[in-house]
């Protein structure tokens, strides 16, 4: 009844003349989400573009570090960001959307050791866990008393369960499949892979600074764009040609 009510209203407003308004939205180098390298910046990039088509506000990309995007928000300093895990919510002040995305989250293994290696959280006290430094990964995973092995990139900790230093990469499958795929990465995709099931199912949201005059506005027209595009279909062919899942 809710959403009907804001759908309403938004057929309402469009049906004015509206001046369109730069909105500047913050993200970092996420693929296939966000990435200055791919064709239309990511699935994220070009589904915010296709939300806010006709909706009297342009959006702006910026990319950055996830912890410079965190505090650029806080200050004000933009009008939205893209994306958000449930954890990373609590860092900051903003209204978010319907869920995006579904973040799969588990870990990639060494390939010889699938059919050996347990995956699952109960079992993994003290092994060593590649994680990436600045991410709010789930506190289950913390619960399970993991041993967390920090470097700078999911790249890196590819890389690195490939030759034996640790033991998991906890990563998105999504972003470990679209890592994998890529030319440079054809011997690594021969030595991991990803291993089911996945210890977390995320909903990802894009966010919208709450501190903007017209944040109210701005979200309305993001709700409104994803559902005409879900009704159009559009939404679910951007997630199959992304290989993404629906929450």
């Amino acid at each position: 009844m809710y959403l009907a009510r804001l759908l309403c209203l938004a057929a309402a407003l469009w049906s004015c003349v509206v001046p369109s308004r730069e909105v500047l939205f913050l993200t970092l180098d996420y693929p296939p989400y966000s990435s200055e390298a791919m064709p239309k910046k990511g699935a994220a990039v070009e589904l915010l573009h296709l939300m806010l088509e006709g909706s009297g506000f342009e959006p702006k990309i910026k990319f950055m570090p996830w912890s410079r995007l965190l505090y650029e928000i806080a200050e004000g300093r933009a009008d939205g960001a893209l994306l958000f895990w449930p954890e990373e919510l609590k860092k900051v002040d903003v209204l978010t959307t319907s869920p995006i995305f579904l973040s799969r989250l588990g870990f990639y293994i060494r390939s010889d050791e699938q059919r050996s290696r347990e995956v699952r959280l109960f079992a993994m006290h003290k092994k060593r866990v590649c994680t990436v430094r600045g991410y709010g990964y789930p506190l289950e995973l913390a619960d399970a008393e993991v041993i967390f092995d920090e470097a700078l990139s999911d790249e890196v900790n590819l890389q690195r369960v490939a030759i034996g230093r640790c033991d998991y990469v906890a990563l998105e499958k999504a972003v470990g499949e679209y890592l994998l795929s890529q030319p440079k990465q054809l011997k690594l995709k021969a030595k991991v892979s990803w291993a089911e099931p996945a210890f977390a199912e995320l909903p990802l949201t894009f966010a919208v600074t709450r501190a903007k005059s017209d944040s109210d506005a701005l979200l309305l027209a993001l709700e409104s764009g994803l559902a005409r595009l879900r009704s159009q279909q559009r939404y679910q062919q951007l997630l199959a040609e992304y290989g993404l899942d629906q929450p």
